[in-house]
């Protein structure tokens, strides 16, 4: 692994983590705080190319990543897809992508201002979580749940068409309603 992007990475003590199990390996962050920004490039020694994905598709767009890691960034995020699709675009032709996120389907009480937070604006379950990634080019390696969490080791692929089933869709919503139901 030679090039390494962690994207809403904080502090990025995974950064650090992965550059000492990848010597030499380039690093670099997408990150917002300034804080945070400052403790990349001085401690890290992370290349910080941007704020956000947004500006980052803007400022790097032909620079690609063996290994491309995002923990618990994209229940934030208004446009999911696009991320995904920009993530399988930003992989070298052997790079792996690395994604972890609350699980809809397994999470725990309270239920309202647990994983109801005002700062998640996306929900996953393992099924739509492979639907999403398949639709943006992103192949699973590995896809788990463990406790209330989803992660998954991608590749880049071709762009599926596997369409989850509606049932799927009625199973996520009747969990849903039944555990906000039991907090009133």
């Amino acid at each position: 692994i030679k090039s390494i992007l962690d994207i809403g990475c904080g502090m990025g003590w995974s950064l650090e983590y992965l550059s000492r199990q990848c010597p030499g390996a380039e690093l670099f962050a997408i990150e917002s705080s300034d804080h945070c920004v400052e403790h990349l490039k001085y401690r890290i020694k992370a290349n910080v190319i941007a704020e956000d994905i947004d500006e980052a598709s803007k400022a790097i767009p032909h620079l690609k990543f063996d290994l491309i890691v995002m923990r618990h960034v994209l229940e934030h995020l208004l446009s999911p897809m696009s991320t995904l699709r920009w993530v399988s675009e930003s992989l070298s032709d052997h790079g792996i992508a690395y994604f972890s996120l609350p699980n809809l389907m397994k999470a725990k009480p309270p239920f309202i201002d647990g994983i109801f937070e005002v700062v998640h604006v996306s929900y996953f379950t393992r099924v739509t979580f492979e639907y999403a990634a398949r639709l943006s080019a992103l192949v699973p390696m590995c896809l788990l749940e463990e406790e209330d969490e989803l992660w998954g080791i991608f590749r880049r692929g071709v762009a599926g068409e596997a369409i989850p089933r509606v049932s799927e869709y009625q199973k996520a919503r009747d969990f849903v309603l039944n555990q906000i139901s039991q907090e009133k």
